[in-house]
């Protein structure tokens, strides 16, 4: 079977069709707009009104030669999507990018180091560009962290500014001149945004407390915590006389390492309460727990929010980049504040003797009332920094961090067994409850917030109110929901059908939980697959949070003195789960022969699809049916909203169909929830699932693998015509969670379309019966009745390299003969060639009266060539000095392609350019193979000779005569044999000098007689019916 690109985009004229006709028109309008543009357009082209957010964060503090981390995260808050999301990211002058840092999905940005001042020394800065990093499907953000180190000194700040760009055309990536400024036109959306500042520091600390969620239950005796600092120096230089104070608030009693009490001997917290190093019995490692310089009890101290503090000093010393100091001690929340107020001497803070010492808890009671009570305790290194500091810095360096714990005497913290949403399935959710020492607690009640999509699976018994329960909430229809409770009793389920929340209240098992005991609340929830509110399925990309509190009444251990005996206390907990999201992938079938998108997805061929996201791909050629593999893994978690698929092909191909793929593919996506694009064009989209009903929107089941086998036909072969900026198959893909936020992903086939197969056509002159020539050549002296031979070279030059090394057919040459020669001059024409003198149609208009040789020659292999020949006669009559070229065109040949459709492979047809056929030439597709050659019919030969005075020899030469000296001229004209003069013309302009004397003139014919000249000589032409002379 053979086609025409013509004929293929004729079977929808529509699209494609517009589109190939168009494209020349654009190139024009594209050449226009440049040239008006040089003229009027400004330095800064405006750009459409931005639409995209960007944001900038990074680093508030790093040391001196560590890298800060900066986040950039632009957001697309539209309904359009939006491609090849771009970002930049200005340095100051001494910053720079650290190699690697961006990781292995973005890579690494392109650096464009820009010259502040020549110097010396130098001073420069970079410009860091991720080009075309990811897609902004609507409601979607796309983010790139990296980090950036500083060579300026101590006490210096820096910030960076970023910028992103977007392109609404998925094909074009937005660029950037040498400076990395993002050129005018390349994109169509932006945003811009300054960085957090950063300071660069001498100094480092970080403070770590253990406790969950940072509630430490009260108790000095059982509840202690162990606090880690670590202090950290740049790797510039060292900073001595370190010193590290900690400030503990009031509500904080410092142990030092543990197993120590520096409280009056004898003296107990409360009665029956033991001494503190009898139960903190092993203290922890000196290595571990160095002992401070001084402890002091102070009030107000300077950098901290009014109030007692225990002052914590160590002394460091000099401290570099390889000797940092980490230091833990233990601390406990005692059962009254600490004061200035000793019951005894104040001891001195070097004797260390205020560690652990119960001697000043006189203050206020730390007890519970409500929520917790928060102490934040702060720790402060300072030294003198032995580097290089910032103009107007100071030498001498700090560093703080802090940490903020909850004094509880009732906690709740809620964890699970998953942080992952399954829909339909059972999760486990745990509530740990804890009281203190000093405290009982009672008359607890757990409230606990399930998130509309989640609903307790809890006894059929239990008690209920609120508006009626959803049947898959409900154990009495849904058996799987009447679950048990461990360690508590549901006194109630509440559902409130206006925000689909339940609420579920528990009361513990054990009514009273002792001083210093916990227990551990479980229970299962299911997640469900809907929301009661919209109706609308839970979906991937959704979160739920539900969020847990305990009330109950706290009863004073008698022996501790608290009053009231009782309090009211209360505490929060809550636990967040997510959804699952897809996977996408994009591959494409090497080369073969397929009769359809049947064939695609063919079991036999789904095993040999190929990622070529990185690499060139495998090579096509025009006509060639090209099958790609796209996969989607649904979310095993839950149904998936409104996904959707688009496919762009790139400009030399063009979508022909789709289908599911079967079993044998790995394909569970059920038929009906696919339908194939019937539109030919180069971009292809499928919005994939069901509708459910009474709900808007498309829905793919939990767990589903849809596999789609697209076939697409390549339209025309490369060329060396500006490609665009991304090239191969793009598949884009999104969906959106209930809250309409987007994800957005994508992924890539490349192939390559080879050039068209090269054929070249050389055409020579091998024989002349009259006037030998030496070899074929394209130049030859012929006659009248001359038999010339002509042989045509028509060669396959494809080669392996540039992948169209392949087989020509149904190559068809013309011979266009000179003006005035026609078919009866044409003899032994080869390879079944016809003439004609009637010009084909189609023939270029200087050739339209010409008689015409053609031949088809039926196939010409790869690195082979054909030869066609013909003799020609050159008629009679023909004037001296004409020259007779004839033109040969190559102009139409077909290829094989890998379309099998109609039962066999089919042939693309190639046109090759500036050809003999002006038809084919409009759209040709293929390099020009022309060729010529020429026979010139000798010209006359013209003899002048002279004769002087008295001399009887006339000589060629005759350059001397005397003044009165007679000078006779003879003329001699050769015709060559064979050929014609028409009109003949003799002119002499004569010699300056010389002039005639009753001049004669004899003209005398090769036969002996003579001729007078014409009266006047005329260089009028010769009437047709003119008898030749000769």
């Amino acid at each position: 079977m053979r086609f025409s690109v013509a004929s293929l985009l004729s079977r929808d004229p529509s699209s494609k069709l517009t589109a190939w006709l168009t494209r020349p028109l654009a190139a024009v309008l594209a050449v226009l707009l440049i040239a008006v543009g040089l003229a009027t357009v400004p330095s800064e082209v405006a750009q459409a009104a931005s639409t995209m957010t960007l944001t900038a964060v990074s680093s508030g503090s790093v040391l001196a030669g560590q890298p800060a981390t900066v986040t950039l995260t632009a957001t697309n808050p539209t309904a359009t999507d939006e491609y090849n999301v771009s970002f930049t990211y200005v340095l100051p002058a001494g910053v720079t990018y650290v190699a690697g840092s961006a990781g292995a999905a973005a890579g690494d940005p392109t650096i464009v180091t820009i010259t502040d001042a020549a110097g010396p020394p130098a001073v420069t800065h970079q410009v860091l560009v991720w080009q075309n990093l990811s897609d902004l499907s609507a409601s979607s953000s796309a983010s790139v962290g990296f980090q950036v180190q500083s060579t300026a000194p101590v006490g210096s700040t820096f910030a960076g500014t970023a910028n992103a760009y977007a392109q609404s055309d998925p094909r074009t990536v937005p660029s950037f001149d040498a400076d990395g400024n993002a050129v005018a036109g390349t994109y169509t959306d932006s945003a811009s945004a300054t960085a957090s500042s950063t300071t660069i520091s001498a100094l480092k600390v970080t403070k770590t407390e253990p406790s969950p969620e940072h509630e430490l239950m009260r108790g000095v005796h059982d509840q202690p915590t162990v606090y880690t600092l670590k202090v950290e120096d740049t790797s510039d230089a060292a900073t001595s006389g370190v010193t590290l104070v900690d400030y503990l608030p009031a509500g904080l009693e410092f142990l030092g390492c543990g197993a120590v009490d520096n409280s009056t001997p004898g003296a107990v917290e409360y009665g029956g309460a033991p001494r503190l190093d009898q139960t903190y019995q092993t203290a922890l490692p000196a290595s571990a727990c160095p002992q401070p310089v001084s402890v002091a009890t102070v009030s107000n101290p300077a950098g901290q929010p009014a109030g007692v503090y225990t002052q914590v000093t160590w002394s460091l010393g000099s401290i570099t980049s390889t000797t940092p100091q980490t230091i833990q001690y233990v601390a406990a929340v005692p059962l009254r504040e600490n004061t200035t107020t000793w019951s005894g001497a104040v001891p001195s803070a070097t004797s260390l003797v205020q560690t652990a010492n119960l001697d000043n808890n006189s203050g206020a009671l730390t007890r519970q009332v409500g929520n917790a009570t928060a102490y934040t305790n702060t720790a402060v290194a300072t030294g003198t920094y032995t580097g290089e500091v910032a103009s107007g810095a100071s030498t001498t360096v700090s560093a703080t961090d802090s940490v903020t714990i909850k004094a509880s005497d009732l906690s709740i913290v809620k964890s699970s067994d998953s942080t992952s949403f399954v829909s339909g399935q059972l999760s486990h959710y745990s509530l740990l409850v804890r009281s203190s020492e000093y405290v009982s607690d009672s008359g607890m009640t757990i409230t606990d917030v399930l998130d509309d999509g989640l609903c307790p699976a809890v006894p059929a018994t239990t008690p209920r109110s609120g508006d009626p329960v959803p049947a898959d909430c409900d154990p009495t229809q849904t058996p799987g929901v009447a679950g048990t409770i461990t360690n508590a009793t549901a006194t109630n389920v509440a559902y409130d059908a206006s925000t689909g929340k339940f609420t579920l209240t528990l009361v513990p098992t054990t009514a009273t939980l002792a001083p210093d005991t916990s227990v551990t609340i479980g229970y299962n929830v299911l997640m469900r697959s809907a929301y009661s509110t919209t109706g609308l399925p839970t979906a991937a990309g959704d979160t739920f949070t539900n969020n847990v509190g305990i009330a109950g009444t706290s009863t004073a251990v008698p022996a501790t003195g608290q009053t009231p005996t009782t309090e009211p206390v209360t505490d929060t907990s809550s636990f967040t789960k997510t959804t699952s999201g897809p996977v996408i992938s994009k591959k494409i079938l090497p080369r073969t022969a397929v009769s359809g998108v049947s064939d695609c997805a063919a079991d036999s061929n789904a095993g040999s699809y190929v990622s070529t996201e990185t690499t060139s791909g495998p090579a096509f050629r025009l006509g060639d049916r090209v099958c790609f593999q796209l996969t989607v893994q649904f979310s095993a978690d839950t149904l998936t909203r409104n996904a959707r698929i688009t496919d762009f092909l790139p400009s030399d191909a063009i979508y022909e169909n789709s289908v599911l793929g079967d079993a044998g593919t790995g394909n569970t996506l059920p038929a009906g929830q696919y339908s194939a694009p019937t539109t030919r064009t180069s971009r292809a989209a499928w919005t994939l699932g069901s509708t459910r009903k009474g709900l808007t929107g498309l829905y793919v089941d939990q767990g589903v693998t849809a596999v789609i086998y697209v076939s697409a036909l390549v339209t025309s072969p490369a060329s060396t015509a500006t490609t665009p900026d991304i090239q191969g198959n793009l598949m884009k893909y999104s969906e959106t969670n209930t809250a309409g936020q987007a994800l957005s992903l994508r992924d890539k086939a490349n192939f390559q379309v080879v050039p068209a197969p090269q054929v070249a056509l050389a055409k020579t002159i091998v024989s002349d019966s009259t006037d030998p020539v030496a070899g074929p050549v394209t130049n030859a002296t012929a006659r009248e009745g001359s038999v010339l031979g002509y042989r045509l070279d028509v060669s396959n030059l494809g080669t392996a390299a540039q992948g169209n090394d392949v087989q020509t057919d149904d190559v068809t040459v013309w011979d266009a003969l000179p003006a005035g020669v026609t078919c009866a001059a044409v003899t032994t024409i080869s390879n079944l060639g016809s003439c004609s003198d009637t010009a084909p149609l189609g023939i270029v208009p200087s050739q339209s009266s010409a008689s015409v040789i053609v031949w088809t020659i039926p196939t010409i292999a790869a690195s082979s060539d054909s030869a066609v020949t013909y003799s020609l006669t050159v008629p009679a009559g023909v004037s001296v000095t004409t020259s007779l070229t004839n033109v040969a065109s190559v102009v139409s040949f077909d290829s094989p392609t890998t379309d099998t459709s109609a039962g066999s492979p089919s042939e693309a047809a190639f046109s090759p350019a500036n050809s003999l056929s002006a038809t084919n030439s409009a759209s040709a597709n293929a390099q020009a193979a022309n060729g010529s050659a020429t026979v010139t019919v000798p010209a006359t030969v013209v003899t002048k000779t002279g004769l002087v005075g008295t001399s009887t020899t006339y000589e060629t030469a005759v350059d001397k005569a005397v003044q009165g000296e007679s000078v006779s001229y003879r003329y001699g004209v050769t015709v060559p044999h064979g050929t014609t003069v028409y009109s003949g013309l003799l002119t002499d302009p004569g010699v300056s000098g010389i002039v005639g004397s009753s001049p004669t003139y004899v003209v005398t014919l090769p036969d002996g007689t003579t001729q007078a000249p014409a009266p006047s000589p005329s260089t009028a032409a010769p009437s047709p019916s003119a008898p030749p002379a000769r």
